[in-house]
């Protein structure tokens, strides 16, 4: 299913994009995405924990 990630990828980055054009909204939606699950991967699917290098 695409709808849930499209909803956290608006939860927390908004609505709004900041580029125009089918291939300027194309990257920035795979940018987008690709930060979420970055941070997802890396803070290991906790919340409320520091992390600690």
């Amino acid at each position: 299913m695409v709808e849930p990630g499209f909803a956290q990828l608006f939860q927390r980055f908004g609505r709004h994009l900041n580029y125009r054009g089918a291939d300027g909204v194309d990257a920035e939606s795979k940018l987008l995405g690709t930060v979420h699950n970055l941070a997802k991967l890396f803070l290991g699917g906790t919340k409320n924990t520091l992390l600690t290098v």
